[in-house]
């Protein structure tokens, strides 16, 4: 996933020639992600609970939501 962004991020953008803006590859994982967790293989190992004042948190493993990739994502949108 990450290389495939990375070659994303690589083509010609709406405001520049040389490259696409951040928020337009995070759609990348943002749709690997949509569709994982609606596999039957991903939505039967996720879990979703509520907090105390209602917030609604949910545990995962799909690839994109790993310690490492959040700070590959952090580092993108720095760049």
């Amino acid at each position: 996933m990450a290389i495939e962004m990375l070659r994303g991020s690589q083509r010609e953008g709406k405001n520049a020639k040389e490259y696409v803006q951040f928020d337009t590859i995070q759609k990348i994982r943002t749709g690997d992600s949509t569709v994982y967790k609606n596999l039957a293989e991903g939505g039967a190992m996720n879990s979703c609970f509520r907090g105390d004042q209602g917030r609604m948190f949910a545990l995962t493993n799909a690839k994109t939501d790993t310690r490492l990739f959040r700070k590959f994502m952090r580092g993108l949108k720095k760049k």
